[in-house]
């Protein structure tokens, strides 16, 4: 089994300095690291890196994006066999409302089909499946639904052959 840590929205140091040990710890014994955007600073990168090998997706806000080749605006990872996409907004139920389907408007962004999808934006965790495609929202790991000084959450996802699970892992910390 290979086992993905998804991350997204940690907006470091504006909410807060540092990645918290709660946030790491979570991920302990994940094969690679996906940031889904809002990263803020390439430091965010370099300490998930120290856990596995990371890519992420820019997001609202960025450092420079020639800046680091893990980041890209939108990116397919292959994993375990897995075609993942990884971008940080995905408005699929706004365009889908709009008369496009869920295959085109990953073909809209990715280039091509995939059978995961991870992204932020929204700051609200969540694990769905929708026409054979699994779609991850990490939530945020700082400020959930927008809020500062709380726990926020993360994701675990679980590849084994065909099989994928996507779980949503909500830190704790003491509050300050």
């Amino acid at each position: 089994m290979t086992r993905v840590g998804l991350i997204s929205d940690t907006h470091i140091p504006r909410d807060i300095p540092f990645l918290r040990d709660e946030i790491i710890t979570a991920f302990d014994g994940v094969d690679f690291i996906l940031h889904a955007g809002d990263i803020y600073e390439v430091s965010v990168l370099d300490r998930l890196e120290q856990i596995a090998p990371v890519r992420g997706a820019f997001g609202s806000h960025y450092f420079d994006p020639q800046s680091d080749p893990r980041v890209q605006k939108a990116q397919i990872i292959t994993i375990a066999e897995a075609r993942i996409g990884l971008v940080h907004a995905f408005e699929y139920e706004f365009l889908i409302h709009h008369g496009q389907s869920l295959e085109q408007c990953i073909n809209r962004i990715f280039g091509g089909c995939v059978d995961i999808v991870v992204h932020g934006d929204t700051h609200i965790p969540e694990v769905k499946e929708l026409d054979g495609v699994l779609l991850i929202n990490p939530g945020s790991a700082t400020i959930p639904l927008g809020i500062p000084h709380k726990p926020g959450t993360v994701a675990i996802l679980d590849l084994n052959g065909k099989e994928r699970h996507g779980e949503i892992v909500q830190l704790s910390w003491p509050l300050s």
